[in-house]
């Protein structure tokens, strides 16, 4: 897996994950599917990603096309929790 970072910018704080293993991404969804689920999100949208993810047998590729459909369906900049910078990166 290549060194991906994930930056997270919430309520004006920004944190960077470094995603270097399959486990990390699964950690990082999981906690954005929390989030989201907190900010009342349509449970139908979380489901449908969980199946791809699911049907996809739990790949690298999958979380993070998962995770940047969530962020599209979120609309990043509409709020707080997920803020305009938030997505993934590259270490170079």
């Amino acid at each position: 897996m290549q060194n991906n970072i994930f930056i997270w910018v919430s309520w004006g704080d920004i944190e960077v994950y470094l995603i270097d293993n399959s486990e990390k991404l699964a950690n990082l969804y999981d906690t954005i599917t929390h989030v989201m689920s907190e900010m009342l999100l349509d449970a139908d949208i979380i489901a449908k990603v969980d199946a791809f993810i699911d049907k996809k047998q739990y790949s690298t590729t999958a979380y993070i096309k998962a995770i940047e459909y969530l962020l599209e369906q979120i609309c990043v900049g509409s709020h707080e929790s997920f803020e305009f910078g938030t997505g993934f990166g590259k270490l170079k």
